[in-house]
C-alpha cells in the first residue's frame, strides 16, 4: 500500500532536515554546520543528563581496576616485579586505541548507524560486557586465571578509553562552546561518582555473613580478593548495560566524508601515524594548545603517583607503627574512599568558577600550585606519623580534588582552543594521562632507590606540578592577549540575551543546539 499523503509530507521534511547536517564542504574531522539534533526531545536536560551520566560506568570500571589489579594478581601468582608492568597496560591501552578511535571516527562514513561516534560507543559497551563477564568467571574458566585476568583488564581499559573519547567528542559536537565546561564537569562529577560508588560497594561485598557473599563463593573462588573482583564485575556489567540502552539513544551528529579522505582509512598503523603527526603540527602550530597538553602532563604525573603509590606510602609510612598492618591499609583505602569523596565535591563546583566570573586558566594555576605543596609535605608525613590525622588528610586532600579539576580544566581548555577536529582535541587529555602514568610506573621506583625513601616520587612530582602551573599560567596569558585562537562563547551569549536572540556561532567546526546549554 503506497503511503498516504501525510506520511510523504513527513518523509519529505524529515529528508530536507537532514540534509542540512549530512553534508561536509571541508577536510575530514570536520563537524558541518546546521542544527545538531534533528528531534526536539533531544535539546532538554534529559539531552545533557544522558551525555554526562555516561561517564559513571567508566569511572566504576576505572576504580575496579585500581582497587583489584594489583591484589588479583598477586592472588595468582604473579611475581611482584611483574605486577609494576601491568599497571602499563591502561596507559598503552589509551596511546594505541585513542589515536584508531579518534582518526577512524572523525572520517567515519557510518551515517546509516546513527553518527560516527555511535559505532565506537556500541564497539566499547560490547568489549566492557565481555570484560566483565571474563573477569567474573575467571577463576571457573579451564586453563591458567592470570591469562583470563589479563584478557579482562585488557578489554576493560580499550572499552574505558573508547568510550569516554566517544562521550567527549559528543559533547563538542553537540553544545555550544560557551556550555562545554560545563558539561566536561558534568561528565567528571559522574565519572567520579562512579569511581566512589566502587570503593563503596566494595566494603558491602566486604561485609562478612551477608547472604550476596555466599552467592558468589565458589570451589575455585573462596579468597575475598576474588570475591570482591567476582562481585564488582558482575555490578559494573550491569551498570554498563543499562547506560549502552539510554547513551546510544543520543541523537547525533551525521557526517558524511569526501572521497579524498576515504582513501586514508585504510590501515591502523596508518591511522596511528596520522593521529602523532596531527598532535604534533597541533602541538607546533597551535601554542596554547600544546601548553596545555604539557601542563596535564605534568599535573597528571602527581595524581598517577598517588594512585599507584599513595595508598603503600600511607600504610608503610604515614600512619603509626604500632597500628597492625591491616589496619593501616584499611585506615589508607578509607582515606581513598573520602578522596574520592571530595573529589564529587570538587567536580560539582567546577561548573559554577565562570559563572562566579573567574577564569578557569588561573584557577587551574592555583590548584596546581596547592597540589605542588599538598605533595612535598609528604616529605615530613613520616615524622608525624604517629597522628594518623595527617596521614588521612594528605590522602583526601591530594588524590580526589586534583583528579577533578585536571579532568575538567585542561579538557575544556582544549574544547574551545584551536580548530582541530573534535576527537583528536579530546584525545589528547588522555594521551597525556597515559603518559604521565607510563612515566610514574617506570620511573617510580628509581627514584624511592636513589633518595632512599618513598617520598621521593611525591617530591618529584611536586615538582612537576609547579612546572604545569608555570604552564597553566603562559596558557592565561596567551588566551588573554589574543595569541591563542580561543572562543569561550561569552561574550556572544551575553549580547545574545541583551538583544533578545540566540547566540550566532560564527564557528562552523562547532554545532549549536540553542538549548542545550541551558541546563
Amino acid at each position: 500500500m503506497a503511503p498516504n499523503s501525510s506520511h510523504r509530507a513527513r518523509y519529505a521534511a524529515r529528508q530536507q532536515q537532514q540534509a542540512q547536517y549530512t553534508n561536509l564542504n571541508s577536510a575530514g574531522g570536520m563537524v558541518p554546520s546546521g542544527p545538531a539534533v534533528p528531534d526536539d526531545a533531544s535539546r532538554g536536560r534529559c539531552f545533557g543528563l544522558r551525555l554526562a551520566m555516561g561517564t559513571l560506568p567508566i569511572g566504576f570500571s576505572e576504580a575496579m581496576a585500581i582497587l583489584l589489579l594489583t591484589s588479583s594478581l598477586v592472588d595468582a601468582g604473579v611475581s611482584s616485579w611483574l605486577i609494576g608492568y601491568g599497571w602499563l597496560v591502561s596507559p598503552l591501552a589509551a596511546i594505541l586505541v585513542q589515536p584508531c578511535a579518534a582518526v577512524w571516527s572523525d572520517r567515519s562514513t557510518w551515517s546509516r548507524f546513527g553518527g560516527r561516534r555511535k559505532p565506537f560507543l556500541l564497539m566499547g559497551y560490547v568489549f566492557a560486557l565481555i570484560a566483565c563477564a571474563v573477569l567474573s568467571l575467571a577463576s571457573e574458566l579451564p586453563g591458567n586465571s592470570i591469562v583470563y585476568l589479563a584478557i579482562g583488564f585488557g578489554l576493560l581499559f580499550i572499552s574505558n578509553n573508547m568510550q569516554l573519547l566517544m562521550l567527549r567528542s559528543l559533547v563538542t559536537d553537540t553544545v555550544p562552546r560557551q556550555s562545554m565546561g560545563v558539561y566536561f564537569s558534568l561528565q567528571t562529577l559522574f565519572y567520579v561518582f562512579g569511581a566512589s560508588l566502587t570503593y563503596a560497594l566494595g566494603y558491602l561485598v566486604d561485609y562478612e555473613g551477608a547472604w550476596w557473599i555466599e552467592k558468589l563463593k565458589s570451589d575455585s573462588c573462596g579468597s575475598m580478593t576474588c570475591l570482591h573482583l567476582r562481585g564488582l564485575a558482575v555490578l559494573c556489567g550491569c551498570l554498563q548495560f543499562i547506560m549502552a540502552h539510554s547513551v546510544l539513544m543520543l541523537p547525533e551528529v551525521v557526517t558524511a566524508v569526501p572521497p579524498e579522505q576515504r582513501g586514508r582509512c585504510c590501515l591502523c598503523f596508518k591511522w596511528i601515524a596520522d593521529f602523532f603527526c596531527d598532535i604534533k603540527d597541533l602541538l607546533v602550530n597551535a601554542t596554547s594548545t600544546g601548553l596545555v597538553f604539557l601542563a596535564a602532563v605534568g599535573g597528571f604525573i602527581g595524581v598517577s603517583a598517588l594512585m599507584i603509590y599513595g595508598v603503600t606510602f600511607l600504610t608503610t609510612d604515614g600512619l603509626p607503627s604500632v597500628m597492625p598492618l591491616q589496619e593501616r591499609y584499611a585506615m589508607a583505602t578509607y582515606g581513598l574512599y573520602g578522596s574520592m569523596i571530595l573529589g564529587v565535591v570538587t567536580a560539582m563546583c567546577l561548573p559554577f568558577v565562570e559563572r562566579f566570573g573567574l577564569d578557569i586558566s588561573l584557577c587551574w594555576v592555583v590548584s596546581l600550585l596547592l597540589f605542588a605543596s599538598l605533595l612535598i609535605s609528604s616529605l615530613a608525613l613520616p615524622r608525624v606519623a604517629d597522628n594518623k590525622a595527617f596521614g588521612l588528610s594528605w590522602m583526601i586532600l591530594g588524590l580526589g580534588p586534583m583528579y577533578a579539576t585536571q579532568l575538567t580544566i585542561p579538557l575544556t581548555l582544549l574544547a574551545r582552543t584551536g580548530t582541530a577536529s573534535a576527537a583528536l582535541r579530546m584525545s589528547m587529555l588522555s594521551v597525556a594521562q597515559a603518559v604521565a602514568q607510563i612515566l610514574v610506573s617506570v620511573t617510580g621506583g628509581l627514584w624511592a632507590g636513589i633518595f632512599h625513601q618513598g617520598a621521593a616520587v611525591f617530591a618529584v612530582s611536586a615538582v612537576c606540578a609547579a612546572l604545569a602551573a608555570l604552564l597553566a599560567l603562559a596558557v592565561y596569558g596567551a588566551t588573554k592577549s589574543g595569541r591563542a585562537e580561543y572562543y569561550d562563547g561569552l561574550e556572544d551569549e551575553e549580547s545574545a540575551a541583551a538583544s533578545g536572540g540566540l547566540v550566532e556561532m560564527a564557528d562552523a567546526s562547532v554545532v549549536p543546539p540553542r538549548i542545550i546549554g541551558k541546563v
